[in-house]
C-alpha cells in the first residue's frame, strides 16, 4: 500500500479540504442561469426546467431581486406543458471546462397545470430580494429524473417590474 500525501496549509500545517459544491465548480459542473427580465404588473412569466433521464441537479439557488413590490415567486414539480419555451443559456462556473448542464431552462413555456408547490418567496418591495438557498445555508433540491419543473413569477406591484432571476445548480 502506498501514501499519497494530502495537500496541508505551509504555515498551520492543516489539511487543505473543499466542500462537495465547491469541488463540482472545479470539476466543472456546476452551472448558473441568470438575466435581467422585465414583467408587466399582474403578468407572469414563467421557466420551465426540464430534467432529463439519470440526472440528479442539485439545485441551489432560486433568487429574485426586483425593482417593485410584491411578486410572488413559486416552485412547482410536476406541470403539464404543452411548448417549452425559449431556451436561456447556462454558464459553467469553471470557465476552462467545456462541460454543459443536463438539466435545460426555458423562458414561456405553455403552462396548463402548475404542478405539485414546492417553495415560495415574496419580493416585498422596491430594491428586495427572495429567494432559497442564497443565504449560505447548506439547502437544495436534488431534481428527480425524467421529471420537470416550474418556476413562477407573478408581478403584483401596481406598475411593470424589473427584476433579476440566478439560479445555480451542480449536477
Amino acid at each position: 500500500m502506498s501514501f499519497v500525501p494530502l495537500p496541508t496549509d505551509s504555515v498551520s500545517g492543516a489539511v487543505k479540504t473543499i466542500d462537495y459544491e465547491h469541488s463540482q465548480v472545479h470539476a466543472g459542473d456546476a452551472y448558473l442561469v441568470n438575466g435581467k427580465h422585465t414583467v408587466a404588473n399582474t403578468v407572469t412569466d414563467y421557466f420551465l426546467l426540464k430534467n432529463p433521464v439519470a440526472n440528479y441537479p442539485h439545485l441551489r439557488v432560486i433568487s429574485v431581486t426586483a425593482s417593485a413590490g410584491p411578486i410572488d415567486v413559486y416552485f412547482f414539480e410536476g406541470p403539464t406543458t404543452s411548448a417549452d419555451g425559449t431556451g436561456q443559456s447556462e454558464i459553467n462556473y469553471n470557465r476552462n471546462s467545456l462541460n454543459t448542464a443536463d438539466l435545460a431552462v426555458y423562458k414561456g413555456p405553455t403552462v396548463s397545470v402548475d404542478g405539485t408547490q414546492l417553495e415560495y418567496l415574496l419580493v416585498t418591495g422596491t430594491k428586495h430580494e427572495a429567494g432559497a438557498g442564497n443565504d449560505g445555508a447548506q439547502t437544495e433540491f436534488i431534481l428527480k429524473p425524467s421529471t420537470n419543473y416550474l418556476l413562477k413569477i407573478t408581478n403584483n406591484s401596481g406598475a411593470s417590474a424589473d427584476y433579476a432571476l440566478k439560479l445555480f445548480w451542480y449536477e
